[in-house]
């Protein structure tokens, strides 16, 4: 049918709504940021809001309109990262990959960033210890489809989202720009016993980094 639109969309935030529908705000394949409206879902008997969760892929088709939340002819679900186990730290990690989400726009990159998340969404760890380092490599993955960071150097202390890899002289002879990450951090290594950090006050950085670029 003319106008319509099928597409693949990862589910990003969702919020109810006085008359118990659902507002989901998605990023699609296509590279848009879409919000769906799904009409009293939260008190229906026949249809389970329970897997339409950030983190959640869906196969969605919709008429293209004007509008901020459009009611979708057809929503299904393709992949939940909790249909098999709702581990406390499966919906942190999936919590922490989406953060990232709030500093999308519409577009190319959006539609690589889609992939990138699809990605790391479907091929969560089985495990808690391996779950941050999952997260982190998310990051480290979204900063090298931004154009951001590359490949890592030989002998390297540390990496500055604003200069680069630096070699430990250069660490501590050079101001710390605010935006440093340290070779453990890259490399998954245990952190020092004087690293004052954990793994995701590192994430959060490199939000705070992208949200004022």
């Amino acid at each position: 049918m003319a106008g319509e639109i099928r597409t693949v969309a990862i589910i990003l935030r969702r919020r109810a709504t006085g008359d118990e529908s659902l507002l989901l705000e998605t990023l699609c394949e296509t590279g848009t940021l879409q919000t769906f409206r799904l009409p009293g879902i939260l008190k229906s008997r026949k249809r389970s809001a329970f897997h339409f969760a950030p983190g959640a892929l869906c196969e969605v088709l919709y008429h293209s309109q004007a509008g901020h939340a459009i009611v979708p002819r057809s929503i299904d679900l393709v992949f939940s990262p909790f249909a098999d186990s709702q581990e406390y730290f499966r919906l942190d990690t999936v919590a922490e990959i989406l953060k990232a989400s709030d500093i999308f726009e519409p577009g190319e990159e959006a539609v690589a960033a889609f992939s990138l998340l699809r990605a790391f969404i479907e091929n969560l760890p089985d495990s808690a210890a391996a779950s941050a380092r999952h997260a982190d490599r998310f990051y480290w993955e979204l900063l090298k489809l931004m154009g951001l960071a590359h490949e890592a150097e030989q002998d390297f202390a540390a990496y500055d989202l604003t200069h680069g890899f630096l070699t430990a002289r250069e660490v501590s002879e050079q101001p710390d720009s605010g935006y440093r990450l340290p070779r453990w951090w890259l490399s998954g290594e245990t952190p020092p016993p004087n690293e004052r950090s954990d793994s995701a006050a590192y994430r959060e950085l490199i939000r705070r980094f992208l949200s004022g670029r």
